[in-house]
């Protein structure tokens, strides 16, 4: 089964031993497909600070690093204007914003049959693709920044 993969379990892979462990368990003998724009958004959210009071993930070289080595693991598929615009028409009045819906564009192009991520849309965004988190209903996302208190 060809499987795309969204930023957000990159990023929680190349952070996160655990979890990188049960991305390989869950995706064993499926071809790993993501897009050039996950690329880009795995070092931006590596290396973004807002919300990190101890700063980024990690610092930009690593973080470069951690993009390369995705682009070596997956089948990355380039993303073209039509695709773009596809994402526009797709969003429609759904909640979801336009990235998720850009990534469901590019699965379905590459004709893959679910969206791996930690985002669930509460349902299909397009038909034929599914979507399917691969990590524990109790694990506790590395990659999210903690809440700041408010109340004190």
């Amino acid at each position: 089964m060809r499987v795309f993969v969204d930023a957000n379990l990159i990023v929680e892979a190349a952070v996160s031993q655990v979890a990188a462990d049960r991305l390989d368990r869950e995706l064993a003998g499926h071809v790993r497909v993501t897009s050039s724009v996950v690329l880009g958004e795995v070092f931006v959210a590596l290396t973004r600070r807002k919300g990190r009071p101890h700063g980024p993930l990690m610092p930009p070289p690593a973080a470069e690093a951690a993009a390369r080595a995705a682009a070596k693991e997956y089948e990355v598929v380039p993303v073209s204007a039509d695709d773009a615009l596809e994402a526009l028409a797709v969003r429609g009045g759904r909640t979801k914003g336009y990235w998720d819906a850009l990534h469901w564009v590019c699965a379905r192009r590459a004709k893959c049959e679910r969206v791996e991520g930690v985002d669930d849309p509460g349902g299909p965004i397009l038909p034929g693709v599914e979507f399917h988190n691969p990590l524990p209903a109790d694990y506790l996302l590395v990659t999210v920044p903690p809440l700041q208190r408010t109340d004190s």
